[in-house]
């Protein structure tokens, strides 16, 4: 049995065509595929009503609503919740009952320690962080929106990109981050991902790209690594803010410190720690 997701369309052209029976997922209830396959008594994944639905063997049942699992940021991270019923279909699949199904989306919450670098998320003083590992656009794209949609004052991001991916890419990188909007750009520079590229090279791409996007150069700041442009946004941020901190070279020291910050019930405006 394959489990495949009806929302890209060349996965969904080759599914319609297998020679073995689908499990369909979708973050569409309106699904013109899901509704014909459901009809026909078809097993599939979906959110309708704002809940995560199972149809399997017959059954219909509701997991959990989406705002409830906490690697969906209460539905912002679109992303997290297709990734969700796939999950859901896998393990129907392979037999695991809907109530540990249900107990598992529920109990799984996207920490340092259970998925380290994957939206991992604090509250510092009124403001939010999150540091996620981001580094293709299609996965900042997808954080990007996740971004746009929690409620912020002003949002900031903190990027850098490797040596060893295209202009194009490069470019197209800025462009992802650009879309969530950010009233402030922290370039970092990455010496141990240069991989060939002489230093400001990568920031001065991505620099040049955010001012295309119509960043104006008071937005943007460069540094020369990734601690010290998440300390710079850290004291950029006030009460109400969301941080995206993707991290990459320094994660485990960009993580100690919003844990320390954490600790010491730090609040923007206060000075930072050494």
């Amino acid at each position: 049995r394959a489990v495949l997701n009806g929302d890209d369309p060349r996965v969904l052209a080759r599914g319609l065509v297998l020679d073995r029976p689908v499990l369909w997922c979708t973050l569409d209830a309106g699904h013109a595929t899901l509704r014909a396959h459901l009809a026909a008594g078809g097993d599939a994944a979906w959110v309708e009503h704002d809940a995560l639905q199972l149809a399997w063997r017959g059954e219909r049942q509701t997991i959990a609503p989406v705002a409830e699992v906490p690697v969906t940021f209460g539905g912002a991270a679109r992303y997290n919740v297709a990734n969700v019923l796939a999950a859901i279909g896998a393990a129907a699949v392979v037999g695991v009952p809907v109530t540990a199904m249900r107990e598992g989306l529920l109990g799984f919450e996207s920490t340092p320690a259970a998925n380290p670098g994957r939206a991992n998320r604090w509250v510092l003083g009124g403001f939010t962080a999150i540091v996620d590992f981001a580094h293709n656009p299609h996965g900042l794209e997808a954080l990007a929106q996740m971004a746009a949609a929690i409620p912020a004052q002003r949002r900031a991001i903190v990027i850098g990109q490797a040596g060893d991916r295209s202009d194009d890419d490069i470019r197209a990188f800025a462009r992802s981050a650009w879309a969530m909007r950010p009233e402030r750009v922290f370039i970092k520079e990455m010496d141990s991902y240069r991989r060939g590229r002489e230093p400001g090279v990568i920031p001065g791409l991505l620099a040049a790209e955010f001012a295309a996007c119509g960043a104006a150069a008071a937005q943007l700041s460069q540094h020369p690594d990734e601690s010290s442009a998440v300390r710079a946004a850290l004291a950029w941020a006030a009460a109400g803010d969301l941080l995206v901190l993707t991290s990459h070279a320094e994660r485990e020291a960009v993580i100690a410190l919003l844990e320390d910050l954490r600790r010491r019930g730090w609040a923007p405006g206060q000075s930072l720690p050494r």
